[in-house]
C-alpha cells in the first residue's frame, strides 16, 4: 500500500510513503543523461534527462517506484489491485509495460503538459518485467512545479485526472476518492465556538476525520491536511522538506497495526520526498530516523545504492 502526494508549499515538493509487508530489493537509483532505456515494444532510446529515485535495479533497468528527473518532473506508481487493466499492443499507440511508464516519461519529458500529450497515446500492455515475475496492478501520479495529474489504466481505457487535491492512495478508483471529499465539508482546524460545549483540547473541529489505515481513510486524512496546512510564507527548502516528512508521518503504517491478507505485518518501509526546484531526493528508511539527501551532482554514471 502506498501514498503519493504533491505538496504545493512555497518550495514545490513531491513525495510518498511505500508501505509493504516485505522489502523488494529497493534502493536509490541514479541514471545519467544518455543512458540507454530499453522498452520492450518502443525499442531502445537514450535518457534525455538524468533521473533519480527509489526502486529496484535489475539487468541494468531502473524499476522505479518513485523518481524525479533533472527538470523537476516527478512520478510515482501506487498499488491499484483489481482495478488496473492492461491490454494487448495496439497500432498507433505507445505500447508501454506498467513498470516502464515512470522511466519512459521521466527520461523523455520536462513538464506536465508534455506528459498530458504523451499519455493520451499510451497503451499500457500486459507485459511483466521477466518470466515468473507478477504483473502488478498500478496507477500513477506525476507532478511538476505547476501541479499534478493522475493516470489510471482502466477497462474502458487510460484515464487522466486533474485532481482537486493533489493526492493519490490505492483503491478505489480516483473519482470515488474525490467524491468522498464531501465528508470533510464540515471539518476544520478552528476551535469550537462558545455555546457548543467546552472542549477538553484543541482539535475538535476535525472530529470525525477517519483515523484508520484503509486507503479511503488515508486519502481523506491526507486531503484534510493538504487543505488546511499553512503554506509557510517565504521559500525555505529545509522547512518545507521537514513539513513534507511530517505530513507523510501522519499517513504511515506502524509495525503491527495492520496485517495483509496473508497475515503479514504491513509497514512503511521508506518515505521519499523530492524537492522539485533543486531538484533533489530526500528519503528516510524504516527503523532509521536519519534523512538522507541525494542530488543530481552525483549522477555521472549509473548508480544503485541498495537500502
Amino acid at each position: 500500500m502506498c501514498t503519493g502526494a504533491y505538496l504545493n508549499q512555497s518550495t514545490p515538493v513531491f513525495g510518498r510513503n511505500l508501505d509493504l509487508s516485505a522489502h523488494f530489493g529497493e534502493g536509490v537509483i541514479a541514471i545519467p543523461g544518455g543512458y540507454a532505456i530499453n522498452s520492450k515494444k518502443e525499442g531502445i532510446h537514450p535518457s534525455f534527462f538524468p533521473m533519480l529515485g527509489i526502486g529496484a535495479f535489475y539487468g541494468g533497468y531502473p524499476l522505479y517506484a518513485d523518481a524525479v528527473n533533472s527538470k523537476g518532473l516527478a512520478g510515482a506508481s501506487l498499488y491499484f489491485p483489481g482495478n488496473a487493466h492492461y491490454g494487448k499492443p495496439a497500432e498507433g499507440k505507445h505500447n508501454v509495460a506498467p513498470y516502464e511508464l515512470i522511466p519512459e516519461i521521466l527520461s523523455r519529458f520536462s513538464n506536465l503538459n508534455e506528459v498530458r500529450q504523451y499519455a493520451r497515446e499510451v497503451n499500457l500492455i500486459a507485459e511483466p518485467f521477466a518470466v515468473g515475475l507478477p504483473l502488478t496492478d498500478l496507477h500513477y501520479i506525476f507532478a511538476d512545479k505547476t501541479g499534478a495529474i493522475i493516470i489510471e489504466p482502466r477497462e474502458e481505457g487510460l484515464r487522466l485526472f486533474e485532481p482537486k487535491v493533489p493526492l493519490l492512495t490505492n483503491n478505489p478508483p480516483y473519482e470515488y476518492q474525490e467524491d468522498s471529499l464531501a465528508r470533510l465539508a464540515n471539518l476544520g482546524p478552528v476551535y469550537p465556538e462558545s455555546g457548543k460545549g467546552v472542549p477538553d483540547s484543541v482539535g475538535f473541529g476535525a472530529m470525525g476525520l477517519p483515523g484508520d489505515q484503509s486507503a479511503r481513510s488515508r486519502y481523506l486524512r491526507g486531503a484534510y491536511l493538504l487543505q488546511n496546512a499553512a503554506n509557510g510564507g517565504e521559500k525555505d527548502i529545509k522547512r518545507d522538506i521537514s513539513s513534507a516528512f511530517d505530513f507523510f508521518g501522519k499517513l504511515a503504517f506502524f509495525k503491527g497495526e495492520a496485517l495483509d491478507k496473508d497475515g503479514k505485518e504491513e509497514m512503511t518501509i521508506y518515505t521519499s520526498v523530492y524537492s522539485l526546484e533543486e531538484p533533489a531526493l530526500y528519503y528516510r528508511k524504516v527503523g532509521d530516523y536519519e534523512i538522507y539527501r541525494v542530488d543530481f551532482g552525483m549522477v555521472k554514471k549509473p548508480l544503485f545504492n541498495p537500502f
